[in-house]
């Protein structure tokens, strides 16, 4: 009989096919110090979870910028030379790359350092992937090896992308300079090669199909967010794409080239905190063939004194209208409860979305505001400015998609309430919104009170309905 001492950890009795499963989910967690703590466990695990081990590479932010002068520990090369050199056949493993900032050339607060032997060996992976046979500028080329040399952290970073050429996400924080692209990215989108010549097709980020990044508000009109989208746009695997705080200049409205439309294969554009003008989302949803999901939330401190050119709901909805067929998922915050009457400006008219929101036929989940479904401000604010004063705001009944699945109305006050009892009263009809699974409205509590909203009921078997009043 044998003993406890010599019996195997229930894992290890397992296939190595079952171990693989169980340490792939482990992987795929947020903890990823699980999956480190098997390679140092037994041989047959190290073995198993060594691909894992290095699926997610999250880089740690620096608490500040280093001091001018000085060289400093980077993760981002320590990880560069264990997947490219140390343990090459590991690169193909990565998936998901995070980063934070990194150190450029345009601010002089430090370098990293990079050991003379890999050096040798990252300068002839950049004369290979940038080679003048695949037709590119030997400009490029010379400028990321100079980087190199000099310690800049921006040349690792270009060098990572490089090697793990199964990368399916890719995201990172506030560069450190504004003006700071990516080379690999650009090169990837078919930039730095000669023109009038036959290529073949750029093999960078080949797998790359969720790109994330932030933005920042920077003085001097300088469209970082806009630059960075032009790029990934043009990377034809890339299906999803996501900035948090998205901000274009007003004159952005003006002198902006847009993107050709149709070109892009991206189909979710996410926008968070952001402060757009209209030429830019035209642009980016313009852009798409079959867009399938849009959200844009508005971050209102954004806005700069004399800002004109602020986006509004009609502008994406006409934007959004050649999308009819694809779109399923829509959500847009444009921080109606921080709204007074000096906020917009333009035409009342443009506030809404209007009753071509119908015509998205394929919508199946919808999140928007009270004004930007029907014209109503929840503090009752009415916007006298108009282009023609015959025309007058639709009814929420008149607007929501016919086969949607989930309804959420945010930044309600009580003069909508009225409005939604007439949508709420067409589901007893059982052809009106047959989909329908759920619907939530959100009230401002400083806008209504409690038993203003008691009539807000449905007798529609399946269908969960939330009324909420909370703090604007």
């Amino acid at each position: 009989m044998t003993s406890l001492a010599d019996q195997k950890p229930f894992l290890l009795t397992l296939p190595p096919e079952i171990q693989n499963q169980i340490i792939s989910l482990v992987a795929g967690s947020t903890d990823f110090k699980s999956v480190h703590s098997l390679l140092f466990s037994c041989k047959q695990l190290y073995a198993i979870a060594l691909p894992f081990s290095v699926q997610t590479f999250h880089d740690i932010p620096r608490t500040k910028a280093p001091k001018e002068g000085t060289v400093v520990r980077s993760r981002i090369v320590q990880f560069l030379s264990y997947v490219s050199i140390i343990k090459p056949e590991l690169a193909r493993y990565v998936r998901t790359i995070r980063l934070h900032d990194w150190l450029t050339d345009s601010h002089l607060c430090g370098t990293v350092h990079i050991d003379a032997n890999d050096m040798v060996f990252y300068k002839q992976l950049i004369l290979k992937i940038f080679s003048e046979e695949l037709g590119y500028l030997p400009f490029w080329r010379d400028k990321w090896i100079r980087a190199l040399e000099t310690g800049i952290e921006e040349a690792a970073v270009d060098l990572l992308l490089a090697v793990c050429t199964e990368v399916k996400t890719l995201s990172y924080g506030h560069p450190r300079n504004p003006s700071c692209s990516s080379l690999i990215l650009i090169a990837a989108a078919g930039r730095f090669r000669r023109r009038r010549v036959q290529h073949p097709p750029v093999q960078l980020l080949t797998k790359l199909e969720n790109f994330k990044h932030e933005a920042e508000d920077y003085e001097g009109r300088y469209r970082e967010f806009y630059e960075q989208a032009v790029w990934v746009f043009c990377i034809s695997n890339i299906r999803s794409y996501e900035c948090d705080g998205a901000c274009s200049p007003q004159m952005d409205e003006y002198d902006l080239r847009e993107m050709d439309e149709g070109s892009s294969n991206i189909q979710s554009i996410i926008l968070r905190d952001s402060w757009c003008v209209p030429r830019a989302i035209r642009s980016l949803i313009g852009a798409c063939k079959d867009l399938r999901k849009f959200t844009y939330t508005c971050d209102i401190k954004k806005r700069r004194e004399y800002d004109d050119f602020e986006v509004k709901a009609r502008d994406i909805m006409e934007a959004l209208l050649s999308h009819k067929n694809s779109l399923d998922y829509l959500h847009l915050d444009l921080a109606e409860g921080a709204r007074t009457s000096s906020c917009h400006t333009g035409p009342r008219e443009r506030l809404y979305m209007g009753v071509e929101l119908r015509q998205m036929h394929k919508l199946k989940s919808l999140g928007l505001g009270s004004q930007n479904i029907c014209g109503l401000l929840a503090n009752s604010t009415v916007y006298r400015s108009t282009n023609d004063p015959s025309i007058q705001a639709p009814r929420v009944v008149e607007c929501i998609p016919e086969y949607l699945e989930y309804l959420e109305i945010h930044s309600c006050g009580r003069n909508i309430v009225t409005q939604l009892e007439e949508f709420l009263d067409t589901l007893v009809y059982p052809g009106r919104f047959p989909n329908l699974k759920s619907v939530k409205f959100i009230f401002n509590e400083k806008w209504v009170k409690e038993e203003q909203i008691k009539s807000l009921a449905t007798n529609r078997d399946g269908l969960v309905l939330e009324v909420i009043r909370c703090r604007g």
